[in-house]
């Protein structure tokens, strides 16, 4: 496995769609040109099932679109954890019911994020049983985050040397995963691999029951599935050819580049 830190690291600074993130993108371009050449040169193709990857997606955020939550709060009333686009607000014994009644109501008026209630988050987000989850929890709108950004801009700028202005983009991530600017990406190629397919959109979860099948090991118990994802494959698995497909309907777009290489027994580096 390969991991390549970019385009998230320069995209956090100046947003994805920056010059800066194209210009990287070109260079990726290069590196996967790179290796698919010495795989060839050294007659690896027909052994080696190549996989690229992104955990994320991303979305612009400007100065402007900074939300300080923390004016509408009583200090030393609670404890805040997380980072933008999502925070989790715990506080202190008895000040509960108003801090979440302060917060929903500034978030009536602002309009560009969700106040819930552990009780009230969506079933969908597989979030609301886990003893982590705080008593209440924010979500951003799209295009928009917590006062946690003016810190992080902050120490971007003397990361990559610019002047923080009311136009300055920062990348985020963390939205509603059903969020199209959230969908990462999905590029294979190799013996076990179809050509020339597109294949329906499936959930990053069904990516470990994949390499499972790609490498012919058990695979554990996860929230995955090999049936949203075995049309990859040249061959189905058995069990496959007796289940319908699933249909899911999404859009995939860039995030972090993750590469990962695969030899039919193991790991080719």
């Amino acid at each position: 496995m390969l991991y390549i830190e970019e385009p998230d690291s320069h995209a956090h600074a100046f947003g994805p769609d920056s010059p800066v993130i194209i210009e990287l993108i070109k260079r990726l371009d290069n590196l996967t040109c790179y290796l698919i050449k010495k795989l060839e040169e050294n007659n690896l193709t027909e052994k080696v099932n190549l996989i690229f990857l992104s955990d994320h997606g991303m979305d612009s955020v400007s100065p402007p679109h900074f939300i300080d939550i923390t004016q509408y709060l009583e200090p030393h009333t609670y404890d805040i954890a997380g980072s933008s686009p999502v925070l989790h607000i715990l506080p202190h014994e008895g000040y509960e019911e108003a801090i979440y009644e302060n917060l929903t109501e500034f978030s009536k008026k602002q309009g560009h994020f969700s106040v819930f209630k552990k009780d009230d988050l969506l079933t969908r987000w597989h979030f609301k049983n886990n003893p982590r989850t705080p008593p209440i929890f924010l979500l951003a709108d799209d295009g928009y985050g917590f006062q946690d950004l003016a810190i992080s801009a902050e120490y971007l700028s003397k990361k990559f040397n610019f002047k923080v202005s009311n136009k300055s983009k920062f990348g985020v991530h963390g939205y509603d995963n059903l969020d199209l600017k959230m969908k990462p990406y999905f590029v294979a190629r190799g013996p076990k691999i179809k050509k020339n397919k597109m294949v329906i959109p499936f959930w990053t979860v069904d990516l470990f029951a994949l390499f499972c099948e790609i490498l012919e090991v058990p695979q554990l118990p996860s929230n995955g599935s090999l049936l949203r994802v075995h049309d990859v494959l040249v061959s189905r698995p058995y069990f496959v050819q007796v289940f319908p497909k699933f249909v899911l309907v999404a859009i995939m777009v860039y995030g972090v580049l993750d590469l990962m290489v695969f030899y039919r027994y193991g790991f080719f580096t």
